[in-house]
């Protein structure tokens, strides 16, 4: 787990920092963030949050997207990552001046 994971979340951080466009691409109906959700790590899932929050963060709906199956990236990441851990990531993520009423859903 060490270093082989640790050398893939610097590849994913610099791909997607590199390419943040990627982030918005769908492979098979889903997008980077639903995969991350749902089967990567919950490290996996941070960098697709951190990297969307600062090359998306006006328009950061790639956190409530739907894939092919009609799922959320949100609640995909709430059922498999845990809610208390995924709201955390989120949170963390949001930049300081943001005002979005809508995260208040997943909040409560």
């Amino acid at each position: 787990c060490g270093s082989n994971n640790s050398g893939t979340l610097k590849r994913l951080t610099f791909l997607f920092g590199a390419y943040p466009n990627q982030l918005s691409i769908s492979s098979r109906g889903n997008l980077p963030i639903h995969s991350a959700a749902h089967s990567g790590s919950i490290e996996k899932f941070e960098i697709a949050v951190k990297i969307g929050m600062e090359h998306h963060a006006k328009e950061f709906a790639f956190l409530f997207d739907k894939n092919a199956k009609g799922e959320r990236a949100i609640a995909l990441a709430i059922r498999k990552k845990g809610r208390s851990r995924t709201i955390r990531i989120v949170q963390k993520h949001i930049p300081p001046s943001a005002n979005y009423p809508i995260l208040h859903s997943i909040y409560n």
